[in-house]
């Protein structure tokens, strides 16, 4: 495959975008899809269900959804591109100049890559910084907007976000890593690429992240009971407390986290919800 002929698009998810001045603030320099939700109140006139603006070189397709999730717009996006290569981003990203070339070239130098996980300049290196394979339990270091893949392989293996997680959902984040897990059980390859091709804006403000509360430990307890089930989600939970807390001692004490962490295990909010789901087909 030769690499003018690698079909890429970045599938960009963002809120209540009015135009395409999205492009020039992220630096975006290639065929992209933007999944644009937005809530109509009933004054603003609704937006065109799809507008396209040709680029210099490239094209950016935005679809104006009604709603919020960020796992539906992943999903969205996933389905109705058209492209060999995708790239996940978010709307608080600044790409670097050669972002697509970076993340093209390396799915050309390594065929056998189904999904690749790219580093962010200005966020530590979670991953181990070499080019190698990379499987459980270091996707649990993996953000979203790291993540490029081959479409082809996840529409073959039936791979989606799990829509009842991530922002917009109420049920915090975590989504990333089902969806990474599930590409290691479905046996697709995941490599670790060491090479930065974006910043993370430091005014951005995130979409579902509001401080260390009893919330977000609570929701951290119910995602990882959901995950790896009620004995792994105690062990991983209370790993969680004591190496992070330098990260959260400022806004809440060790015995309140760990206290919000167990009740998010013990109520087991997503499992239930899902098994709720199941019934409700079965009976239909």
């Amino acid at each position: 495959m030769k690499e003018e002929k690698a079909e890429f698009e970045l599938l960009l998810s963002c809120m209540n975008q009015r135009d395409f001045s999205i492009v020039e603030q992220l630096g975006i320099r290639s065929n992209a899809l933007i999944v644009n939700q937005y809530q109509s109140n009933g004054n603003q006139k609704c937006l065109p269900y799809l507008e396209v603006k040709e680029m210099a070189g490239f094209c950016c397709k935005k679809y104006n959804l009604q709603g919020k999730g960020v796992s539906k717009s992943r999903n969205f996006a996933i389905q109705n591109s058209q492209a060999e290569i995708c790239l996940f981003a978010d709307d608080d990203e600044k790409f670097c100049a050669q972002y697509r070339e970076i993340v093209v070239k390396n799915f050309i130098k390594h065929p056998d890559a189904d999904v690749m996980i790219f580093h962010i300049k200005n966020r530590p290196k979670r991953v181990r910084n070499t080019y190698h394979r990379v499987y459980f339990p270091e996707i649990l270091k993996v953000s979203s907007w790291q993540i490029a893949f081959r479409r082809k392989k996840i529409i073959e293996k039936k791979i989606l976000f799990d829509e009842d997680m991530g922002a917009g959902t109420g049920n915090g984040a975590e989504e990333e890593i089902k969806f990474l897990l599930d590409c290691l059980k479905k046996k697709l390859k995941i490599f670790n690429v060491p090479i930065a091709i974006a910043v993370i804006q430091e005014n951005s403000h995130s979409t579902w992240f509001y401080g260390y509360n009893e919330e977000f430990f609570e929701n951290r307890g119910m995602t990882t009971r959901y995950l790896f089930g009620k004995i792994a989600a105690l062990c991983y939970g209370a790993y969680y407390i004591i190496t992070k807390r330098k990260l959260y001692q400022n806004d809440i004490s060790v015995r309140q986290a760990w206290k919000a962490l167990r009740r998010g295990i013990k109520k087991n909010r997503l499992m239930k919800r899902k098994q709720m789901k199941r019934e409700i087909r079965e009976k239909k």
